[in-house]
């Protein structure tokens, strides 16, 4: 074997910094929205390095034994309040950067995150890889990982939303921001109302429970998680959907650029058609403008209608990830 695969280590950072910023793909993102890959590689190991000492969390890197450098990277973490929704222990491979050598010292890598997550139990794991990484996808496959979902990813400047007039809310809509009462409401009609994701198209996942999981990250967003709500409300004052929106502060301060991300949008499914979407996104957007440069979003890439609509309001498509799961269940 021509490398030699080790714990991950503080000292490492040098190397996998390096390893990160040379990643080859995501780089229409980065020319898009004019991010220098050496910063965001050192943003990325900024976000990992707390998690080295997490109970249940592991990580390694393959490295090459002449010369000596990292040419692989693969962290597994578990998922705790997933894992409280469903019932099961779930888990994620947060990083696996598999490039240099992905034929070598991809199977090794993948067969650490897969070991330590059978000798803690865990049940599930999910991984996200590019859409561009097809190495990294027929390996998945091979250690008995099922893709569920792709997930695109979207973006536009926000520029010229400043000096714009606002498009005219439809007939009885008013969009205001969440306040505290109204959050049964949302999550009513994130259960109802919310249908494309990779969670419901895991057929070990009840659709039941993947609803719950929504209706759990609603309340974390009214928590602290999210920036800012907006809800729209009909002429009764009944709540009929709202946005969720992100702040990126460790990208603005480390990458320089100011991204705001649009996470769910969603209107209650018996007043679709009515222009709600549109207004809560313009309303959204217009926000965000007052101090970000870019927003982006995810949507699935079997969510038609919701890329049409994003590409109809600016934004372009910027990139996409497979999404996999592995039960171990399954894979035996």
């Amino acid at each position: 074997m021509s490398f030699e695969l080790l714990p991950l280590h503080t000292r490492d950072r040098d190397e996998i910094v390096r390893l990160f910023a040379q990643y080859p793909f995501k780089t229409l993102q980065k020319q898009v929205q004019g991010m220098d890959s050496g910063r965001l590689g050192q943003l990325l190991w900024d976000l990992a390095e707390p998690q080295f000492g997490r109970p249940q969390t592991s990580a390694w890197v393959a490295w090459r034994k002449r010369p000596r450098e990292a040419v692989g990277l693969v962290m597994m973490a578990p998922h705790a309040w997933h894992s409280e929704v469903f019932g099961r222990s779930m888990g994620r491979i947060v990083h696996f950067v598999n490039y240099v050598e992905p034929a070598t010292s991809g199977p090794p890598l993948i067969e650490a995150a897969i070991g330590a997550a059978r000798a803690t139990g865990i049940e599930q794991l999910d991984c996200r890889v590019d859409g561009r990484d097809w190495p990294s996808v027929h390996l998945l496959e091979s250690y008995g990982f099922r893709c569920v979902d792709c997930s695109l990813k979207l973006a536009r400047r926000l520029d010229d939303l400043l000096s714009g007039p606002a498009a005219p809310e439809p007939a009885g809509i008013e969009v205001r921001l969440f306040e505290p009462p109204d959050l049964d409401a949302l999550q009513q009609i994130a259960a109802r109302s919310h249908e494309h994701n990779h969670f419901y198209n895991d057929p070990h996942l009840g659709r039941e429970r993947a609803s719950a999981l929504f209706q759990e990250w609603i309340r974390r967003c009214t928590m602290g998680v999210a920036a800012f709500i907006l809800v729209a409300t009909d002429a009764d004052a009944r709540l009929v959907g709202f946005v969720t929106v992100l702040s990126n502060a460790a990208l603005t301060r480390v990458v320089g650029v100011s991204i705001g991300i649009i996470d769910y949008i969603v209107v209650d499914r018996d007043q679709a058609g009515r222009g709600i979407g549109r207004i809560l996104l313009q309303a959204a957007l217009r926000s965000l403008a007052r101090d970000h440069q870019w927003v982006e979003l995810r949507t699935s890439q079997e969510n038609y209608r919701a890329v049409s609509f994003y590409c109809a309001a600016g934004f372009n498509l910027i990139g996409s990830d497979f999404v996999f799961h592995r039960w171990e269940s399954a894979a035996k």
